[in-house]
């Protein structure tokens, strides 16, 4: 109720949502523009009938397109409309209310669905480092094990080596003692037979 401009609006309604009718009622020969009034929830309010119109022979006073409510208190009500109120005039409109739940429940699916993905998405790129980095470490672990087994296997090749040098040079020292026999019979044997040439040679001469 507007006591002051004379407006009274109501609602008529069956007991379902779909059905509900709000009546908005002026008194006086005045057009309200821009009037506010709180509606019962967040949904579009169309106007169906407008005693104003000029099928009926009204001035066209009218609301032609749908209101759509806003989350604005008025009348203590958490939702309300902008409206034009004819003079004179009886103005009807249509409720019909937007599934909220059902909005927000959509919103919520694709929200969880969005962070699920995402998360998939993370989870993924994850798995596909954490891969990553387990073949760096096999290789690097890999390449360590080679670098062992090549310091292990080096001073058996040193060893082998020096005992290859050992036997050579024992070989060579060897062959050294050897020749140094074989110079001194050889020797020895030249000096001797020098001396029974020389001994002979003497015994002709006398």
């Amino acid at each position: 109720m507007d006591s002051q401009r004379s407006i009274v609006s109501f609602l008529r309604k069956n007991g379902n949502d779909d059905d509900m009718l709000l009546v908005v009622c002026n008194f006086t020969p005045v057009t309200y523009e821009k009037f506010q009034i709180g509606v019962p929830f967040k949904g579009k309010y169309k106007e169906i009938f407008n005693s104003d119109a000029e099928e009926f022979g009204g001035e066209g006073v009218v609301n032609p397109r749908v209101k759509q409510s806003k989350k604005e208190e008025f009348d203590e009500r958490e939702h309300s409309i902008t409206i034009t109120v004819p003079p004179l005039g009886i103005s009807v409109f249509q409720c019909t209310p937007v599934l909220e739940a059902a909005s927000e429940k959509t919103t919520e699916t694709k929200t969880k669905e969005s962070k699920s993905a995402s998360s998939k998405a993370s989870e993924k790129k994850d798995a596909e480092v954490k891969a990553s980095e387990e073949k760096v470490a096999e290789k690097k672990l890999e390449e360590k094990k080679l670098e062992e087994k090549a310091t292990e296997k080096k001073p058996e090749e040193k060893k082998a080596s020096e005992e290859k040098a050992t036997e050579k040079k024992s070989e060579d020292n060897k062959t050294a003692v050897k020749k140094t026999v074989e110079n001194t019979v050889a020797e020895k044997e030249k000096t001797g037979t020098k001396k029974k040439v020389t001994k002979k040679s003497v015994r002709i001469v006398f």
